[in-house]
């Protein structure tokens, strides 16, 4: 099997910027002068990925939270997504406006890198189905189709470079140990049968168009309940990974294993990596810093918002999903739902409070906390971005430099366990001519600093002119939307 990422031990450096712990407005800034930024406010509407003043020569000062640390990891960036659900679907066809504010590359879309194909009902869906096996070999049921029929035609157009992850929530109910559409677990008789079925998928999936580069043996594997899902044991992935990685490696498909919560990493242990490209995990249950060590490439491929504020969320997205995720090793970020509407519901159960990264209210759209957290972090980061989560150090002065070479240095600046009190702090000053700060992530607020002169412009432009540096915001005090989840967050299993 390939060796996709490479993780190794070079040290490197994360810079993180911290902003009053009062403060819900972005960070102020100094005379103008010479370098483009772009902030995000969680409290102002005006303020939404838009263009702020230059930066001078005076230079920016902001407060740090300093940590020490000694490990290192490597690793590629592949980019930010989020999941293709029927509900997603049912709000987003005939809507090329919220197409391109999802996918497209113009200021104020975020420019997804990703989409997550369900192979199946989830509980975002109104009807159960699944693909279909038989005489006629393995093809899509009218559901599947019509997603299929969707990406190909509307989203594919906007992204041209989009790449698709697909999962099934479960398999047909005949696959089924209580021959139902929801719970169950994968029946051992069924295991070769389940494993023509992903592989079929694939190769209708990459003979059709569909830009196909990865699938995973299940939605998470452990996990049953009252809508579509599937339980599969430890020996049946087993199994399943040695029947189907080498099909899929002539295709040219990832196998990515696990699918599940970072609780359920020790599976592994039991299951092996045997035949696996990567590892998908949830943000459901555990820490990031569980998979720190893994002995291959993971990523985030779910996670939602449910019916926590703007300001919790940044706070608990940016520290679990962005910086201790990095620096545990995570190459890419997928969310949950691309859109739904308000107090969407499924057919089944499931979560009944979950939102999208747009929320389609008649003649409303409204861009939910994640999106800009999905738009700040693809301009740190596009896909293919060499990020190195730090061996963290106190600083001193201004961050380092980005080294050449396409390269992103990151340094995560995190409580002293050493120091008095709950914090150490230090100033940094956030350097002039584009030097230091290039893309800020803050539970407060926002902000993004693009090398070169004026405004912006759209992510297509110059490669110049969008190479940031990853950079958040700690809270200082007792905040519990910060050390915690915030209220409805992580809710699902």
């Amino acid at each position: 099997m390939r060796l996709r990422r490479l993780l190794s031990g070079a040290a490197s450096v994360l810079a993180l910027a911290l902003v009053g712990a009062a403060s819900t407005t972005p960070l102020t800034l100094a005379s103008a002068g010479s370098t483009a930024l772009l902030s995000s406010s969680p409290t102002d509407a005006s303020v939404r990925l838009a263009d702020r003043p230059a930066v001078g020569d005076s230079e920016v000062t902001a407060e740090v939270v300093v940590d020490r640390s000694s490990s290192a990891l490597r690793q590629e960036w592949i980019g930010v997504g989020a999941a293709l659900t029927d509900a997603s679907v049912t709000h987003l066809e005939g809507r090329p406006d919220l197409v391109s504010m999802l996918f497209g590359q113009e200021p104020g879309a975020i420019g997804l890198e990703w989409l997550r194909l369900p192979l199946s009902a989830t509980d975002m869906s109104t009807t159960p189905w699944a693909w279909k096996s038989g005489t006629r070999g393995i093809r899509p049921s009218r559901p599947a189709r019509e997603a299929i029929r969707f990406l190909r035609r509307e989203v594919l157009p906007a992204a041209p470079g989009l790449q698709v992850m697909a999962s099934a929530w479960t398999a047909p109910p005949a696959y089924k140990t209580n021959r139902s559409w929801f719970g169950g677990r994968l029946r051992g008789d069924r295991v070769k049968k389940y494993a023509r079925l992903l592989v079929g998928q694939a190769r209708w999936l990459t003979s059709h168009g569909v830009p196909l580069g990865s699938i995973s043996l299940g939605n998470e594997p452990g996990h049953v309940s009252d809508y579509p899902t599937m339980a599969i044991g430890d020996r049946q992935l087993t199994r399943l990974a040695r029947r189907v990685a080498a099909p899929l490696d002539s295709l040219g498909v990832e196998l990515w294993g696990l699918d599940h919560n970072w609780a359920d990493l020790p599976r592994l242990d039991a299951t092996g990596t045997a035949g696996l490209d990567a590892i998908a995990l949830h943000c459901y249950e555990g820490a990031p810093g569980q998979a720190a060590g893994l002995g291959l490439p993971w990523l985030v491929t779910e996670c939602t918002g449910t019916d926590d504020g703007p300001i919790s969320t940044f706070a608990w997205d940016s520290k679990n999903l962005v910086v201790d995720a990095v620096a545990a090793g995570s190459t890419g970020l997928l969310m949950w739902n691309l859109a739904l509407s308000p107090g969407w519901r499924g057919a089944f159960g499931g979560c009944w409070t979950c939102r999208g990264l747009v929320t389609v209210d008649g003649g409303t759209v409204r861009r939910e906390p994640e999106f800009f957290a999905l738009a700040h972090l693809r301009r740190a980061a596009p896909a293919g971005h060499d990020h190195r989560a730090a061996a963290r150090h106190r600083v001193r002065g201004r961050p380092r430099r980005r080294r050449p070479g396409g390269r992103l240095r990151l340094q995560h600046l995190r409580p002293d366990p050493d120091a008095p009190g709950p914090h150490q702090r230090r100033r940094a000053r956030l350097g002039p001519r584009g030097r230091a700060l290039r893309d800020l992530l803050v539970g407060r607020a926002g902000l993004t600093h693009h090398r070169g002169r004026g405004p912006t412009g759209p992510l297509t432009g110059p490669p110049t002119a969008h190479r940031p540096v990853l950079c958040r915001a700690l809270h200082r005090g007792a905040d519990p939307s910060f050390r915690g989840r915030p209220p409805g967050q992580g809710v699902r299993t």
